[in-house]
């Protein structure tokens, strides 16, 4: 596990054709039968938008009923440009969407395969991409259309020419790298916990020099914000501030909504429930917590930080990672591979450079057997969450069809967005209860609760039920409504 030809075991051939072999198998896992598992909650806004920018240049989601088509800022718009000239290229769907992830997904794993190269030698970025490509849940999200697959090219981007900029400093190395971290928190906002990174390995090494580089970097990405932030307010004005804040006021906790974490039971049920299958991930992920720990009594205790500064910047991106997401209120699934991939590097870092400064033999095993273990754990999940289950996974899509085959096209649906999105009908959502609704979408799941306001639940004692959907982790039912419409919201 050491770091160049100079070490052992490093200088062998046979090490780029183990990678090779492994990306082929992580890129076949990634890509097989994508049309497989049923519709995530977000993937249909994110077709919605991106196929109205791909068939009528609008930059628009659906409307809701009575409204005239509106940007959709709780995202930026970067994304959806990217899928919906994607779109144009290869047709829209479902399919095509999740390509796209996957594609974009194996070439950031690539990217990281180099930055870790560069600093562990090819046995350890070898070990690293080979954890994060055989992780069960790095799969499954890889596999589905969530904006962060393609955000973690920008945050591997930043970091890789950060580390190039440590290593040769130039102002223009600097620039580049925050240009780079600029672009990824203005491609989805949390990619600016990469400037957490950032500050954190300067302060961990704040003594070896280079602040007034990293001071630039950070200067030229904060510069690079505020002129996206300019620049959307004066073209769209308050509807990019008003959508831009709503999604900051849930990110911090200010703003309670059903996609928000309002106690520990919103963490621990999904975990008991629908994520127990990732248990290698899980498990990876309190290891990876210890270690970090340890590292951090250590110093403590012996009044000596050189084993955390020679390993600064994984320290630091681990740290940054489950300190900046444990502190944000919204539920993120599918943000976690932000921090899987960060303590899997971190986890492999720290078997080198222990190896570098004292070589054991027993070392190299240890970590075929971790990569092994992961392996294992990760064609589990693949098994459990993505082969066996698939024909219970279809309640979004049954969902639609019946929506499409039972109910008027012109009837008005109260409903969800991304229900509302998959559906001919015109909708309005459940905390507007307009009084046109004919019918009623409800949905529930380990993650999304149904609205408690008095306005909704007053209005499902008025419903009938149609039809009940139950997949592998949600539950829908399909409702009439009856009766007068109720004369006050909720």
């Amino acid at each position: 596990m050491a770091a160049s030809g100079k070490h052992r075991g490093t200088g062998s051939r046979w090490w780029p054709v183990l990678g090779a072999a492994i990306f082929i198998v992580g890129a076949a896992l990634r890509l097989w039968s994508l049309g497989r598992n049923g519709w995530q909650w977000d993937e249909a806004v994110y077709r919605s938008v991106a196929s109205n920018i791909a068939m009528h240049d609008l930059y628009a989601v659906k409307p809701e009923y009575g409204q005239l088509p509106q940007p959709y800022f709780y995202q930026p718009p970067f994304y959806f440009l990217l899928l919906g000239g994607w779109f144009k290229l290869v047709g829209i769907g479902f399919v095509q969407e999740r390509l796209f992830a996957a594609l974009v997904s194996l070439a950031a794993i690539g990217m990281l395969f180099f930055f870790v190269k560069g600093k562990l030698g090819l046995p350890g970025a070898t070990a690293a991409s080979a954890c994060i490509l055989f992780d069960g849940w790095m799969i499954y999200t890889n596999r589905t259309a969530w904006i962060e697959n393609s955000l973690l090219v920008f945050v591997v981007g930043a970091l890789w020419l950060y580390d190039r900029a440590l290593r040769k400093p130039a102002t223009g190395a600097f620039v580049i790298a925050g240009t780079v971290l600029a672009a990824a928190t203005v491609y989805k906002h949390i990619g600016g916990y990469a400037i957490l990174v950032v500050c954190l390995n300067w302060f961990i090494t704040r003594k070896d020099g280079r602040g007034r580089g990293q001071l630039l970097m950070l200067a030229t990405a904060f510069a690079g914000m505020l002129l996206y932030g300019a620049v959307m307010l004066l073209i769209y004005k308050g509807v990019f501030w008003h959508d831009t804040l709503v999604q900051l006021k849930r990110t911090f906790g200010v703003q309670a909504s059903r996609g928000t974490l309002n106690d520990p039971s919103d963490v621990i049920r999904p975990l008991i429930n629908q994520y127990r299958v990732f248990v290698t991930t899980i498990v990876g992920a309190g290891i990876a917590f210890a270690v970090m720990a340890w590292r951090i009594v250590e110093g403590l205790t012996t009044r000596s930080w050189a084993k955390i500064k020679e390993n600064s910047l994984f320290f630091a991106w681990g740290a940054a990672a489950l300190g900046g997401f444990a502190a944000i209120a919204l539920r993120f699934p599918h943000y976690y591979i932000m921090v899987a991939v960060p303590l899997y590097v971190y986890l492999v870092s720290e078997g080198v450079y222990s190896d570098r400064r004292s070589p054991r033999a027993w070392r190299l095993w240890l970590f075929t057997a971790i990569v092994v273990i992961v392996a294992i754990g990760g064609l589990f999940a693949f098994g459990m969450r993505i082969v066996a289950i698939s024909n219970s996974d279809q309640a979004l899509q049954e969902t639609a069809a019946f929506m499409q085959e039972h109910v008027p096209h012109d009837a008005v649906v109260i409903a969800d967005q991304p229900v509302g999105s998959i559906i001919p009908q015109p909708y309005c959502n459940p905390f507007r209860l307009c009084p046109q609704a004919k019918y009623l979408i409800t949905y529930a799941s380990d993650t999304q609760q149904l609205p408690n306001t008095p306005g909704y639940q007053e209005l499902l004692k008025r419903t009938v039920i149609l039809k009940e959907i139950t997949g592998y982790k949600e539950r829908i039912s399909i409702r009439k409504i009856v009766g007068s419409p109720a004369k006050n919201g909720p």
